[in-house]
């Protein structure tokens, strides 16, 4: 397997970095897991923050779709772009 290369920009180690997340991840979700109510909790808010993001999603093509309209108006060549 190839090793990836490591960004090293004034003695960080991004790779090192993100694997001590992932583990700090990967405890979390062990301890989350081994408690009913906070894994019920968790998922609610999985839930709501699901929600909020599909919310986002929505007004941000509606956003794009008016720029899209405006631009196409302004600039005819632009249109789909």
């Amino acid at each position: 397997m190839a090793k990836a290369a490591k960004s090293k920009a004034g003695g960080f180690d991004e790779e090192k970095w993100k694997a001590e997340e992932d583990a700090r991840t990967l405890a979390a979700a062990h301890a989350i897991t081994k408690d009913p109510e906070r894994l019920k909790r968790a998922q609610e808010a999985a839930k709501d923050l699901k929600e909020d993001m599909r919310e986002h999603a929505d007004h941000a093509k509606d956003s794009a779709d008016a720029m899209d309209a405006l631009a196409s108006k302004m600039y005819p060549t632009m249109r789909g772009t």
